[in-house]
């Protein structure tokens, strides 16, 4: 069979799927069932995404200016989606001006119903105004992404579902209501918006609510999207328990969110590239900090909960003002990258639990001048997790009885100064009777018990005290 032939061939059958997966399930109440539909069908999209890219023949029709691709040609209802414009939807021939999708299309002396926008059909046009008609169920993967002159969109009553980063990037757009009929929603589609203000549902819609304009789950558990074009301060209502993945992704004017305690999950993406929040409160039984979920923020200081066991990949990279980070016992890894670029960071201290440091989990951080660890053990650490650090200036405090160890291991070896100023480590504070991690000066040095002034106590359990003695 020839090559593109069977590309083709396996085109159509990815399309079906999808489509059988979309009107099978658009009544169903069992989202999660829909999701890992859902999740099927992107991964098959990703992986006809990369096979198709050498694809000749990029679309089967073109109609008024408008490329289709048949989906269906069997059923009763023949069926097509709107494709990029061009041979390959990266060599950006794309679309201009006001685009008006018709309900139907005849090609061949066959009627068609229009049904889809396919994946990455509008990516990076500069379209200005999309009217669509009421027969469009789906807008796929990067459908409309970073498409800047877009001001109009309207939203079919007819669409169940937004792909993964559908109208990621759209800069111009400022409200999106969805219908009644709506289901999914992809991770990404409505971030990086910064101008989108409202987000409405229509209607009794079965999956999805909006509170003042912010996108909730239908029993308001979840938080899905906050529109990035809002400022100052958010208050999360206190139902939720889940912040959804890229739920504030974008949000560069908002300065400080209140999370409830009730809230036990924060996704990958969730706050990156909130460049101007300077303070979030992590929920005290939070159990999952997702990848990137602060990355690019204004925090300048971060309390973690000992209900955290890892620090994933990313989690507060590039925090430009993070200048403290309370790590507690109960973290057993910090993973690649996590405070990778937070160059203002002074001193951080390593809990006694830590098993393992990734790559380049500090990678960058120039201001470091104390690193205690508490680990007897030298935790491993991958490539470079200490990188652009200057290891003559900054000083390593371990506990006395494991000197030799560090020194034997790298990187841990190539700090010039490795010391035992942590000989505090097991002792109790009279005064809150808690144990207390490590004693520090104003200016960050390690200093003991006697010290006289103003000293920053760690306690094992997370807390810290400034106090005059």
């Amino acid at each position: 069979m020839n090559f593109f032939i069977g590309i083709k061939i396996f085109d159509i059958v990815k399309n079906a799927i999808i489509f059988v997966i979309i009107n099978k399930f658009s009544d169903s109440d069992n989202l999660y069932t829909f999701k890992l539909l859902m999740n099927l069908k992107i991964a098959i999209t990703l992986f006809i995404a990369v096979v198709t890219s050498i694809n000749i023949n990029a679309h089967d029709f073109e109609s008024n200016g408008i490329y289709y691709n048949i989906i269906d040609n069997d059923s009763e209802i023949k069926t097509v989606e709107v494709t990029f414009k061009g041979d390959r939807h990266d060599e950006y021939k794309g679309y201009e001006g006001e685009i008006i999708i018709p309900e139907t299309v005849e090609y061949s002396g066959i009627t068609y119903s229009v049904i889809a926008i396919g994946n990455r059909a509008f990516e990076y046009c500069g379209i200005t105004s999309v009217s669509m008609p009421n027969t469009i169920k789906y807008i796929g993967d990067s459908a409309f992404e970073y498409c800047p002159s877009l001001t109009s969109l309207n939203i079919p009553d007819s669409l169940i579902s937004l792909g993964v980063e559908s109208l990621f990037g759209c800069f111009a757009l400022t409200s999106i209501t969805l219908p009644e009929s709506f289901i999914y929603i992809g991770e990404g589609a409505l971030s990086a918006m910064p101008n989108l203000v409202d987000i409405f549902v229509k209607g009794n819609n079965p999956m999805f609510c909006s509170i003042d304009g912010v996108l909730f789950n239908k029993d308001k558990t979840e938080l899905w999207v906050y529109p990035a074009g809002r400022s100052g301060e958010y208050k999360i209502p206190e139902s939720v328990t889940n912040i959804i993945e890229w739920a504030f992704c974008g949000c560069g004017m908002l300065t400080t969110v209140q999370i409830p305690d009730g809230v036990t999950y924060i996704g990958d993406y969730a706050f990156i590239d909130c460049f101007n929040l300077a303070t979030a409160e992590l929920p005290q039984y939070i159990t999952y900090l997702g990848s990137k979920s602060f990355a690019n923020t204004a925090l300048t200081s971060v309390k973690i909960p000992d209900s955290i066991t890892s620090i994933n990949s990313f989690a507060f990279s590039d925090c430009k003002s993070l200048e403290y980070v309370n790590i507690p016992e109960s973290v057993i890894l910090i993973d690649d990258f996590a405070f990778h670029g937070c160059d203002v960071l002074k001193q951080v201290t390593l809990p006694t639990n830590l098993g393992s440091l990734g790559f380049k989990a500090f990678f960058g951080c120039y201001s470091l001048n104390y690193i205690t660890s508490l680990n007897t053990t030298p935790p491993t650490c991958g490539d470079m997790a200490f990188d652009e650090i200057d290891k003559e200036k900054c000083i390593l405090h371990v506990p006395s009885e494991s000197i030799e160890k560090y020194k034997a291991v790298t990187p841990w070896n190539q700090f010039k100064t490795i010391d035992s100023d942590v000989s505090l480590i097991k002792e109790t504070s009279s005064e809150i009777n808690r144990i207390v991690s490590a004693r520090y000066s104003v200016d960050g040095k390690p200093v003991n018990a006697g010290f006289k002034g103003i000293v920053i106590e760690i306690y094992s359990d997370g807390e810290t005290l400034i106090r005059k003695q």
